[in-house]
């Protein structure tokens, strides 16, 4: 066989096993996602336009899909591969935009929840500052008492005396007081 014939063999073996294989993946594909009826590429696919109004857009309609496939399987069964290929390209290229519903899907809810916290951040910060600074204020006055009697103790081993009375990590007392005279 030579090298021309020997290429035009696979070309062909490889158009005829992979156009009905990806056609019929498409079709598990599509019947996977409607027994899924909470998932949003069940939903119409509207979209806003400049002018403010809105179009069903028809490239991700699974119904439009499963007719593409429709007609590919009906070029390839002609014999017309190109033509097949061709509307392979194009059904690939709409699988992938109906997929990227989810990814858009995901990144408002995502922006959105960012959103929030940005929001109620400051407020959520000042109630559990609120609701600590009773210990810290603790904290410190033990401190200030323990280096009255002994002013070269370094913070560490203040924390760590402070910590034994009061049950809390040396680490947190360590971070909240401050020796006198030090400001930072």
């Amino acid at each position: 066989m030579s090298p021309e014939r020997l290429d035009e063999w696979l070309r062909w073996h490889t158009r005829k096993r992979m156009i009905p294989e990806y056609l019929a993946d498409v079709e598990k594909w599509i019947a996977k996602i409607r027994k899924a009826p909470g998932d949003i590429r069940n939903k119409p696919d509207e979209r806003k336009r400049p002018d403010g109004g809105a179009y069903i857009a028809k490239t991700t309609d699974l119904q439009g899909i499963l007719d593409h496939v429709a007609a590919v399987r009906t070029k390839f069964a002609a014999g017309e591969f190109e033509l097949a290929l061709n509307g392979l390209v194009t059904l690939r290229e709409r699988v992938a935009e109906t997929n990227r519903r989810l990814t858009a899907r995901a990144m408002r809810a995502g922006n959105n929840l960012l959103s929030n916290l940005d929001e109620h951040r400051p407020s959520a910060s000042a109630a559990k500052t609120a609701k600590h600074r009773p210990n810290w204020v603790k904290w410190q006055a033990m401190a200030d008492t323990i280096w009255q009697k002994n002013s070269n103790l370094p913070v560490s081993a203040v924390a760590a005396l402070i910590a034994g009375k009061s049950g809390v990590p040396i680490r947190t007392i360590r971070a909240r007081i401050k020796k006198p005279g030090k400001t930072a």
